[in-house]
């Protein structure tokens, strides 16, 4: 009789860590386009655009985004969070622009700047 409970809690365990593993990459809404982590990130991935790209834009406002968390190997612990925002940003001629953003938290790093519109 132990075996069946032992193929049970085998398939249950390895069902459990492949589910773990494969919801790392999926990408979810971000609701609060106005929360202060998602503003402040979005600040930052200004900031170092500036500083690379030698351009003195200033972030306008959020229009949209996705957040991908990524895990460490400790149950309930979360590794980094990865931004990929669609945000206005004025340049020293007032004009508006739209860029996307990729951008991580942990460790901080602009993967993309790109001007979509």
């Amino acid at each position: 009789m132990a075996q069946p409970k032992f193929i049970f809690l085998f398939v249950l365990v390895t069902f459990g860590s492949f589910m773990a593993v494969t919801s790392q990459n999926v990408w979810e809404p971000i609701r609060n386009l106005k929360d202060p982590t998602v503003v402040k990130i979005a600040g930052i991935a200004v900031l170092i655009h500036n500083r690379q790209a030698k351009t003195s834009l200033k972030l306008d406002f959020i229009v949209g985004g996705k957040i991908q968390y990524n895990h460490s190997q400790d149950p309930g612990t979360i590794f980094n969070r990865r931004y990929d925002l669609i945000i206005v940003a004025v340049d020293g001629k007032n004009i508006k622009k739209h860029y996307e953003v990729v951008i991580t938290d942990k460790p901080l790093n602009l993967e993309s700047f790109d001007e979509v519109y």
